[in-house]
């Protein structure tokens, strides 16, 4: 039968057969995702599963500031991946205790659904959008800060309603862009400034942390290189936030790329005439191209990208 759910505080207060969250979780919730994850497994066994906690009733997912309960049973399956989501504002808080929860499984995280929403003044009020964006880097610096991976809320948006004050039904939006639909109409350029950053998209070896300071313009990147069986792949928007060119720093070799110059991705300055031949510029899909790594003295390297071609 059909129940009501908004008048219950947890569903096993809907369902009384569930007693309790622990049997909830242990009895119900843990099988039928063991469950799901093998049928998965047995139609592609190559693929990952991907997987989040129940969720919080509305009023606890206010009151908590996650959207899903912490995990407290392992799911003892190969290839899966912890997919929380998070809108909110304490974006530590929220890093925290995902962490933990990929740590009672021993798996690796990415972020399902991430980015606040926008409300009908947010486009229009610059104290407000101020505060918006404000909250987003707050946000995507602990997201790269322990690589995670990440996929945008609800990048269509919400409705197919323009976003406005004098209309109740219109109340906010995820949308990364104006019109009607929302996937046609020009950018919401205070989010998208945000949402395309630089960052690794394949590294050969492991990235420990890397991020991006929107005020300096400054990224960086700090990993162990390992073997190449492929080029690694860094993504860099050149036309957003890169238009005077940049600089590449890795240990004693500078690379330069002139905006204005024909000649591409130059060394600069490589005094210990390290093996810079690995490394081309990509400009139609904007990713610094590595062949190879130099190999470094010590086991790790940070890798530098900063604005301008010239000292």
């Amino acid at each position: 039968p059909l129940v009501e759910v908004g008048r219950f505080d947890d569903v096993w207060e809907a369902a009384p057969e569930l007693k309790n969250m622990e049997t909830f979780e242990k009895e119900y919730f843990v099988p039928l995702y063991h469950k799901v994850i093998d049928v998965l497994h047995g139609i592609s066994p190559d693929k990952w599963a991907l997987y989040q906690w129940h969720h919080y009733p509305p009023p606890q997912h206010i009151y908590y500031g996650t959207p899903s309960a912490p995990a407290r049973i392992p799911l003892r399956r190969e290839r899966i991946v912890y997919a929380p989501h998070y809108y909110g504002s304490d974006p530590v808080k929220a890093v925290t205790r995902y962490l933990a929860d990929a740590g009672v499984s021993g798996v690796p995280i990415l972020l399902g659904e991430y980015g606040p929403p926008t409300f009908c003044n947010t486009d229009t009020d610059l104290e407000t959008q101020a505060a918006y964006r404000n909250n987003f880097i707050r946000s995507v610096r602990e997201y790269d800060r322990y690589v995670f991976g990440q996929v945008k809320a609800w990048w269509l948006g919400t409705g197919p309603q323009p976003l406005t004050c004098d209309d109740p039904r219109s109340k906010k939006t995820w949308a990364m862009f104006y019109g009607e639909p929302e996937a046609l109409g020009p950018e919401r350029k205070y989010i998208m400034d945000l949402v395309v950053r630089p960052r690794p998209l394949a590294v050969a070896g492991v990235v420990h942390t890397f991020g991006f300071d929107f005020m300096t313009r400054r990224f960086h990147m700090r990993f162990t290189p390992g073997e190449a069986e492929a080029p690694s792949e860094i993504f860099i928007p050149l036309e957003r936030h890169f238009p005077d060119g940049f600089r590449v720093l890795l240990g004693d070799v500078v690379l330069s790329l002139d905006t204005a110059a024909p000649e591409g991705l130059q060394v600069a300055k490589n005094p210990r005439r390290l093996d810079a031949k690995g490394f081309r510029w990509d400009g139609r899909r904007q990713r610094l191209i590595v062949d190879r790594w130099p190999q470094p003295e010590t086991g790790e390297l940070t890798l530098e990208v900063i604005p301008g071609a010239q000292d």
